[in-house]
């Protein structure tokens, strides 16, 4: 999983997948699949998420992908 996640990070640079894929890629687990899991499990309030723990990390990572978040939002309002 490791490998493919590692190829998506290349091919996704400064996205959302890309920042999700560091995170996990990151997250201290030899195995990225317990990252998703511990997410699914406890969200993002956690704290296991470094990068979104202050309010003020949220906002930054809304204004840095606000374009894609809106676009995401769209696809689902249209569904």
């Amino acid at each position: 999983m490791r490998k493919k996640l590692q190829k998506m990070l290349d091919e996704n640079q400064r996205t959302i997948t890309a920042a999700v894929i560091e995170d996990a890629l990151d997250y201290g687990y030899d195995e990225p699949q317990q990252f998703f899991e511990d997410l699914l499990q406890y969200g993002c309030q956690s704290g296991m998420v470094s990068s979104m723990i202050y309010y003020s990390d949220i906002y930054k990572f809304y204004d840095t992908y606000y374009n894609e978040i809106e676009d995401i939002r769209y696809e689902l309002q249209e569904e």
